[in-house]
């Protein structure tokens, strides 16, 4: 009986075994016949958006990044969804496409704010802030420069290149305002830290330099005015393309102020020659 029990007990011993080898074949046959995860296709929509944006070509570049925000969100990476629509708003204001530039950083503001991401809350605010400035918009203007200012209290990861724009916002309010002084300190103040992080000839400066010669055309300097907004677009004409909003403004700017000094002729003649 004692053999027969112990021989027994050999044979389930190999029965499992044997069982157990088989679990293990058809547990490999199964895994192996799993397919591959793959990547999502946003990552390299993306990519592409970004040569096309070196080369220049925004509008190939727009619809490239589009494509990558759907795939995106279709394969529940939403992160990735709104750093790319932060990124397409940004290329929509450089298009002179301000709705449209509105519209995408909104989405990335919210995104932003749902993640806590406050540095990034402090930038998109100040985007949307700048478009409604720039469309002398106040009240809109001033609630999401308002909501930058909070953005800043809550995060250390700002730089100088980000307090020099908040500074140049403070000024437009300034401006809005009637406060001409105040708006005139602030945009020097910009243009002085926007040197020192960039050095003299960055489009920063020399949308600083618009700033402040459009101000103190307002306060009735316009000697000063001109000195700023030919300066202005020197910088814009080498550094940016002739249908960026930003230069378009500065030409604008200095044929009127060309203008009010009674030099119509060199005004017309300037913006004959800056969009050929």
């Amino acid at each position: 009986m004692r053999c027969s029990s112990a021989k027994e007990g050999n044979v389930s011993i190999r029965l499992s075994s044997i069982y157990l080898i088989i679990l293990v074949c058809l547990g490999g046959v199964v895994v192996s016949s799993l397919p591959a995860q793959q990547s999502c296709p946003g990552t390299e929509l993306k990519d592409s958006g970004k040569a096309l944006e070196r080369s220049g070509d925004r509008q190939g570049a727009i619809r490239l990044y589009q494509q990558a925000v759907q795939a995106y969100e279709r394969c529940g990476q939403r992160a990735e969804a709104v750093r790319l629509a932060n990124d397409l708003a940004d290329i929509y204001m450089a298009a002179g496409e301000m709705k449209k530039s509105y519209q995408e950083k909104l989405i990335a503001l919210k995104g932003f704010q749902q993640a806590k991401d406050a540095a990034n809350v402090f930038r998109a605010s100040v985007a949307i802030a700048t478009i409604f400035f720039t469309q002398k918009k106040k009240d809109e203007a001033s609630h999401y420069l308002d909501m930058a200012r909070v953005a800043a209290q809550q995060t250390t990861e700002l730089g100088n290149d980000d307090r020099a724009m908040l500074l140049s916002l403070e000024g437009a309010e300034m401006q809005l305002s009637g406060a001409h002084e105040a708006a005139l300190q602030c945009f020097r103040d910009a243009l002085r830290l926007w040197i020192v992080v960039n050095g003299p000839s960055h489009p920063n400066v020399g949308w600083a330099r618009l700033l402040l010669g459009r101000e103190l055309a307002i306060t009735g300097k316009p000697e000063a005015a001109l000195q700023e907004l030919q300066t202005a677009i020197s910088i814009l004409h080498a550094t940016q393309p002739r249908n960026d909003p930003h230069y378009v403004f500065a030409v604008k700017e200095c044929a009127h102020v060309l203008e009010m000094v009674g030099k119509k002729r060199e005004a017309k003649g300037m913006m004959a020659a800056a969009f050929q």
